[in-house]
């Protein structure tokens, strides 16, 4: 009679197979140890030909045997290489990251551009200021157009320069930024050249 695989056991490493799982509960019934052990080694070379992707990290070997102790419930009395992952640690979750607590003025400008312009504010040499808040205010209407498609007026990205550096960084008189259908179209031809 034909047996579907909703009626069958689960599989518990599913990259293996069912087969390979039928394997590690036949060597749980093998009586002597040396041949559990060897068992467990055609079933650890098995286990390494099905799943290929693993044999490129360092430790597979290590991985594997791992694998076969899970797969077999921790029920599987053999002799271990390698000490086995402790199977209270498979469901612990890792430690969770802990992000710097400053919040950013100006989401759509990111973190990076307030800490450019924070270096800005320490420059001394003039020219170089001034190159320095060309560079970092067309970028802020680059970034500005990329989260928001429509016209920005260039008093706009001058008022948050403003905002970001605490009044310190003004662009010289008669300063203006490229228009957006500028910036659009030199994204648009760079994106093309990059698709092909």
């Amino acid at each position: 009679m034909m047996q579907y695989n909703t009626e069958r056991d689960d599989i518990i490493l599913t990259e293996y197979g069912r087969n390979i799982q039928k394997l590690i509960e036949h060597a749980k019934t093998i009586e002597n140890k040396e041949h559990r052990n060897m068992a467990a080694l055609q079933i650890i070379e098995a286990m390494g030909i099905l799943n290929k992707k693993i044999l490129n990290i360092q430790d597979h070997k290590k991985i594997l045997w791992d694998h076969l102790a899970i797969m077999a419930n921790y029920e599987l009395d053999i002799d271990f290489p390698y000490p086995v992952i402790p199977k209270e640690e498979l469901n612990t979750k890792p430690t969770k990251l802990e992000y710097s607590g400053s919040e950013i003025k100006y989401k759509h400008f990111g973190r990076v551009i307030e800490k450019l312009v924070t270096e800005i504010t320490k420059i001394e040499d003039p020219e170089l200021k001034e190159q320095a808040i060309v560079y970092v205010t067309n970028h802020m209407k680059k970034t500005y157009l990329s989260w928001n498609k429509e016209v920005v007026q260039d008093v706009v990205i001058f008022d948050s320069l403003d905002n970001l550096s605490n009044g310190k960084l003004h662009p010289k008189e008669g300063f203006t930024l490229p228009r957006t259908h500028e910036i659009q179209s030199r994204t648009r031809r760079t994106r093309k050249r990059y698709k092909k």
